[in-house]
């Protein structure tokens, strides 16, 4: 998960540039998936027999879609689908979405199934922000599931987005995925209930602070990480490098200000590179992965930058 890096704003730049000197050809994409899916679900049909099918289409018509990494394991989901009679024979009734981490389909119950490689963010979720889940369970091959049920996406406005973020914020979390350059990710909240509660249905999208980390239903300390938290914090201070200070109540897009979200003085990138060497000189041990990366740096920065 990235957290406002130059790989994540390369890519919107480049889907921008992408719309603007070849509409038509994001369009055709765009309807080859909707016409293949159509296909698909003429009717509500299993799980187990959607799948391959789904994977042959992508497959077929060289269709991709940037940030839907979990395209390339379908064939491993259907794999471990298939093992599962329960799920396999689940009526599913149309495509969703598909994400870096999650495949999301509709099912003739009227919840969302998602599928994926990697562990569930938030089996217990939060109450605060998270849409409920409904079940979840493991697959064979590493495969996992959750389902939870479907919000009203079409009547979901900014205002709606950003009071999500806000209860990401006060309950301890970052967000991540919810901004571009044009304004809020709103595919990443839904409606629920007769008051029209905007919830988050990406669980991806809202991450412990740097510094904890989500356990049954609660964030616990992350002892390395906060070592690592006053090193960084340190190595600030004494080089004078104040951050912006992001506000709990009022979140704004970080993507608009010109390439500094973490500071006036010095762009991300530049604050990003000389935290990571001094990490790297002193032997603090990363974490998220096995070397130090700007998505751990920068998860750090806008987690300082909130505060306590």
């Amino acid at each position: 998960m990235n957290l406002w890096t130059e790989t994540k704003i390369a890519a919107e730049i480049g889907v921008v540039a992408a719309e603007r000197c070849a509409p038509g050809v994001a369009a055709a994409s765009k309807h080859l998936v909707e016409e293949a899916m159509a296909q698909i679900f003429k009717k509500p049909t299993t799980l187990g027999k959607a799948l391959p099918q789904i994977s042959e289409a992508f497959s077929a018509r060289n269709l991709q879609h940037a940030g839907a990494e979990v395209l390339d394991y379908l064939p491993t989901i259907s794999q471990s689908v298939i093992g599962n009679k329960r799920l396999a024979e689940m009526k599913v009734t149309r495509l969703l979405g598909t994400g870096a981490h999650e495949l999301v389909l509709a099912t003739e119950s009227k919840s969302a199934l998602k599928l994926g490689v990697d562990a569930i963010p938030r089996p217990i979720p939060h109450k605060l922000f998270d849409a409920p889940v409904l079940e979840h369970g493991n697959l064979d091959q590493g495969v996992r599931y959750y389902t939870q049920a479907l919000g009203e996406t079409a009547g979901v406005t900014d205002k709606h987005v950003v009071s999500v973020v806000g209860k990401i914020r006060k309950a301890g979390f970052v967000e991540d995925d919810m901004w571009t350059f044009a304004g809020t990710r709103k595919d990443q909240v839904a409606l629920f209930g007769k008051e029209q509660k905007p919830l988050l249905i990406d669980q991806g999208a809202a991450i412990p602070r740097y510094g904890t980390t989500f356990k049954n239903g609660e964030l616990v300390p992350h002892l390395e990480q906060q070592a690592n938290l006053k090193e960084i914090s340190e190595f600030l201070s004494e080089r004078r490098i104040e951050l912006i200070k992001q506000s709990l109540t009022r979140p704004v897009n970080p993507m608009h200000n010109d390439g500094r979200s973490f500071s006036t003085k010095l762009e991300d990138f530049q604050i990003a590179d000389s935290v990571k060497d001094f990490m790297k000189m002193i032997d603090g041990p990363p974490t998220m992965a096995r070397h130090w990366t700007d998505s751990e740096i920068m998860h750090a920065l806008r987690s300082i930058s909130m505060g306590k």
